[in-house]
């Protein structure tokens, strides 16, 4: 059980352990800090797996992750499954053949499935979000 209120900002993977579980490589427990399931993306043949390239970003939730970045905003993915969970917790989402979360947030617990690290402008202004709210 998560104790502390410390800020947590998982990437790709990392968000992807927030879960309570993966079926990556078969069934493996996550550490359940927000509820949902890791799942292989099933896609429309025309949608190429893993997706790995850039991609709209919805957003839902603008604060703090996304308090500096538009709606649409181009993000850099490299994944081959994802977090399925309550829509309460996704802040953000892409459009991939199917409805993807592209970012989760629970109280102090945030999460995003693409890469800001590699995002450019994008990436720089969600780090430059969740550094300023914390």
């Amino acid at each position: 059980m998560l104790v502390q209120n410390k800020p947590i900002l998982g990437i790709c993977v990392g968000m992807q352990l927030l879960a309570t579980d993966s079926e990556e490589n078969g069934l493996h427990a996550g550490l359940n800090w927000i509820e949902g399931h890791v799942k292989k993306l099933q896609l429309p043949t025309e949608f190429a797996v893993p997706h790995v390239g850039w991609n709209n970003v919805n957003i839902k939730r603008k604060d703090p992750l996304f308090s500096r970045n538009s709606d649409y905003s181009n993000f850099y993915y490299d994944h081959s499954y994802y977090f399925n969970c309550d829509d309460k917790y996704v802040a953000a989402y892409s459009d991939y053949g199917i409805k993807v979360t592209a970012a989760v947030q629970m109280d102090h617990i945030y999460g995003v499935q693409f890469h800001p690290e590699k995002s450019q402008t994008s990436g720089l202004k969600l780090f430059r979000g969740f550094f300023n709210s914390i």
